[in-house]
């Protein structure tokens, strides 16, 4: 085993088959991150950028971060697990990236500011992800559209400085 400045590799044997990914255990600054899953945030940053690389966000990762207002899910997500904002009362706003498949339960409960979750995918495939009770019924889900939309719905888009940007129907 090596140790580095917050980083610890894990050695394998050659035989075993794992992606370079599943080798590492690390701590980047405030993410506990094991194997792709971020265990814990330990941190106090209002606004969160959950780092590439991570594929999970892990039951009660972010529980309890009293100062969370946004996060950014990394491309690479695919799973957020049951409780993982728990009672992260200023979290206004989430972006969650097209690839995740599963939203655990709960996930978003005592998070009574939460008002915007803006997905990069469309309307269809937010209905394919497998998910429970999001722990509160407030909540507007955007979705992604690169171009105005033609048809009436809740879209965005980033503007040229790459800050999010809620689309306006206007009926032609």
């Amino acid at each position: 085993m090596l140790h580095k400045k917050n980083r610890t590799i894990l050695f394998m044997k050659k035989r075993q088959k794992t992606s370079s990914l599943r080798r590492k255990r690390w701590s980047m600054s405030d993410f506990q991150i094991e194997y792709g899953e971020l265990v814990e945030y330990t941190g106090t940053d209002a606004d969160v950028v959950i780092p590439e690389g991570v594929t999970k966000i892990g039951d009660g990762a972010f529980s309890q971060c009293t100062n969370l207002v946004s996060v950014i899910f990394p491309k690479t997500l695919k799973e957020i697990g049951c409780n993982a904002f728990y009672n992260c009362r200023e979290l206004t706003s989430v972006e969650i990236p097209d690839g995740v498949t599963l939203i655990g339960e709960y996930t978003f409960y005592y998070c009574g500011s939460l008002t915007s979750v803006y997905y990069k995918g469309t309307a269809e495939e937010w209905g394919e992800i497998e998910f429970g009770n999001l722990g509160t019924n407030d909540i507007t889900v955007y979705y992604y559209s690169e171009t105005e939309p033609t048809t009436e719905g809740n879209y965005w888009h980033y503007d040229e400085n790459g800050k999010i940007v809620e689309w306006i129907f206007v009926e032609k």
